[in-house]
C-alpha cells in the first residue's frame, strides 16, 4: 500500500514545447510526462500509477502499460538470487574466481542523481521508475558482459554525447552497455535500442520492444549462466 503520493509540477524549457514533469513518489516512484498542449494523464489512482489507456506520455506515448516499480522490485529480488548462485558456482565451474556481479538498489544518492538527470532532459518514464529501484548493474560474468549505469553516469554521458541519433526517437538515452562497449538506449517510443558498433554515432537496431522486456531477457541470462 502506497503510505502517501506526492505530486511536484514544474515546466521545463524544450525545443519543441514546454514539458510539464509530474513525478509521483511511492516508495520508488514513476515520472510522468507531458506536453502543456495535450491534456494531461487521468488522476492518479491509489496505486500511485495513472488508469490504464493510450494516455499520451512523453517516454510512454504507446498505448500499454508502463513500466511497474513492484514489478522492478520483484525482478531484482530474482536477479539477486540467481547472481548469488552465479557466483557460488563460479570458481568450480570456470577455474578462476569471479568479478563483481551486481545489481545495486536505488540509494538517496542515487536518486537525487535520478532528479539531477529528469532536471538536465525530459527521460523516458519507463527509465525514471527503473532508477527509483535500481541504481545500477555491473555483470561482468553474464555473458561478455552487461551494465546498467547509473543516473549519475547517464546524465554526465549525455551532457557529453547527448542523445543517440536514432531516427523516429525525439530522443533516446544512453542508459546501458555491453562488456563489447555496445551501448543500450531507450527511446520516447518506449523500445530499447542497442548500437551495432561500440560507438555512440553508428547505426542502432532495436534489442527489445521495451525496458520490461530487456529486464526479462536479462534475468534469464543471469539465470541461465554456467
Amino acid at each position: 500500500m502506497v503510505d502517501q503520493t506526492r505530486l511536484r509540477a514544474r515546466v521545463a524549457d524544450t525545443i519543441t514545447a514546454p514539458v510539464v514533469l509530474i513525478q509521483t513518489r511511492l516508495g520508488v516512484g514513476q515520472l510522468y510526462f507531458a506536453s502543456l498542449k495535450e491534456r494531461l494523464s487521468p488522476p492518479i489512482c491509489s496505486s500511485g500509477l495513472a488508469p490504464a489507456g493510450p494516455t499520451r506520455i512523453r517516454g510512454g506515448n504507446v498505448p500499454g502499460e508502463r513500466l511497474d516499480a513492484e514489478w522492478v522490485r520483484s525482478w531484482w529480488e530474482q536477479a539477486d538470487a540467481a547472481l548469488t548462485k552465479l557466483t557460488q558456482a563460479f570458481l568450480p565451474t570456470h577455474g578462476f574466481p569471479p568479478g563483481h556481479n551486481a545489481v545495486r538498489l536505488a540509494t538517496d544518492d542515487s536518486h537525487q542523481a535520478t532528479d539531477a538527470l529528469v532536471d538536465l532532459t525530459p527521460i523516458p518514464s519507463d527509465l525514471t521508475t527503473l532508477y527509483w529501484v535500481i541504481g545500477e548493474a555491473s555483470l561482468p560474468d553474464v555473458d561478455s558482459g552487461y551494465f546498467i549505469h547509473s543516473p549519475a553516469t547517464t546524465a554526465e554521458h549525455f551532457r557529453e554525447y547527448g542523445s543517440a541519433p536514432i531516427d523516429g526517437e525525439s530522443i533516446a538515452l544512453v542508459f546501458g552497455s555491453d562488456g563489447g562497449g555496445h551501448l543500450f538506449a531507450l527511446g520516447d517510443s518506449g523500445q530499447v535500442w542497442k548500437s551495432t558498433t561500440a560507438s555512440w554515432f553508428d547505426n542502432f537496431e532495436v534489442a527489445a520492444s521495451s525496458l520490461q522486456e530487456l529486464l526479462e531477457q536479462l534475468g534469464r541470462r543471469i539465470a541461465n549462466q554456467p
